[in-house]
């Protein structure tokens, strides 16, 4: 897990990097922003969904 979350930063940083001549500061915050609220909302979703899963899991398990 450590190893994505380095590479998304890694990538993260280099996008960035080579898109800010083409674009200004403001449409640079934008960018930034979207890849923020994007990746927070897919991790956020997938462990929503996890815990779900592991919730009605363990409650179907006869006591």
């Amino acid at each position: 897990m450590a190893i994505f979350a380095v590479a998304t930063m890694v990538y993260f940083i280099y996008f960035v990097y080579k898109i800010s001549p083409k674009l200004t500061m403001a449409g640079l915050i934008g960018i930034v922003f979207f890849q923020v609220i994007l990746w927070s909302t897919l991790v956020l979703g997938i462990i929503y969904l996890a815990v779900k899963v592991y919730n009605s899991l363990i409650a179907s398990l006869p006591i």
